[in-house]
C-alpha cells in the first residue's frame, strides 16, 4: 500500500514524498489460441502463424472456403508485481495536503507478446501412447506445407502438447513431451524441415482450455506458435 513520509526541511517546511507499489513494465502474456476439430487450411495457417508471407508469391495455398471455423480462447496472465521503497515523486507545502498530489503509479501494459495467435489441432492418439495414427496426419499437413515453403524457410516454431486433467501431472507432462516430439517428427521427416527450427515442449495439464471440465476431450491437442 502507499503510504506518505513526513520530512522536516532545514527551513521548517514539510516534505511529503509519496512512495508506492511499482508494477513491473513485463507485458501480460496474452494468447489467442484458435482451435480447430478438423484439419486447417494452408491459409489459415499462413494467417494466423506466417503473416510476413504474402499470399500470392509462389505459394499454392489450399482454400480456407471450406475449412471449419476455428473455436477461439483467449487467455491472458497479468504482469507480476514487484514492490519499490524508492520515492516515486516529492511535492513542498507548507502544510499537509487533504489528499495526495500523486497517485500512486500502476503500469499494467495490455499488449500482447509479439506472436500471439496459436493453432491448435485435436491430433487424437491412443490412451498412454505417443503414435500418431495414419488418420491424424492430416492435422499435421497444413503446418508443414508452410514451414517447407521458401518463404519460411528461416521461420521456428514451437510445438506443444497437452493433455487433459486426468492423472498426475508428472506423468501427464511426459506424456504431453512425447506427443509435440511425434508431431515434429512427423513434420520433419514428411516434409524435410530442419528439426532445429521445431522445439517440442510438453505442458501437461498446466494450460486446459477448459477449466471448468478437466476431462474435456478439447483439452486433449497439439498447439503451434512462432518462437
Amino acid at each position: 500500500m502507499p503510504f506518505f513520509a513526513r520530512v522536516v526541511t532545514s527551513h521548517g517546511l514539510c516534505l511529503w514524498m509519496l512512495t508506492g507499489v511499482l508494477l513491473s513494465t513485463n507485458p501480460v502474456s496474452a494468447d489467442e489460441i484458435q482451435l480447430y476439430s478438423a484439419p486447417p487450411s494452408d491459409e489459415d495457417v499462413r494467417r494466423a502463424l506466417f503473416p510476413e508471407i504474402p499470399k500470392t508469391r509462389g505459394i499454392h495455398l489450399q482454400s480456407s472456403s471450406s475449412a471449419p471455423k476455428p473455436e477461439t480462447f483467449n487467455t491472458a496472465t497479468p504482469a507480476e508485481s514487484t514492490e519499490s521503497t524508492e520515492p516515486v515523486e516529492s511535492t513542498v507545502t507548507p502544510s499537509r495536503p487533504s489528499k495526495p498530489a500523486v497517485a500512486p503509479i500502476t503500469h499494467t501494459s495490455t499488449s500482447p507478446r509479439r506472436n500471439s495467435t496459436v493453432i491448435a489441432v485435436p491430433v487424437k492418439f491412443a490412451s498412454n501412447s505417443a503414435e500418431i495414427g495414419a488418420d491424424q496426419m492430416a492435422h499435421l499437413d497444413p503446418i508443414g506445407r508452410m514451414m517447407a515453403s521458401d518463404s519460411s524457410s528461416k521461420s521456428r516454431l514451437i510445438v506443444e502438447g497437452h493433455t487433459d486433467g486426468v492423472g498426475s501431472p508428472a506423468y501427464n507432462r511426459n506424456l504431453s513431451l512425447r506427443r509435440a516430439e511425434a508431431a515434429k517428427q512427423y513434420l520433419v521427416s514428411h516434409y524435410e524441415i530442419d528439426p532445429n527450427r521445431l522445439i517440442a515442449v510438453g505442458k501437461g495439464q498446466s494450460e486446459l482450455l477448459v477449466k471448468n471440465d478437466p476431462r474435456d476431450e478439447r483439452n486433449r491437442r497439439i498447439q503451434f506458435r512462432r518462437q
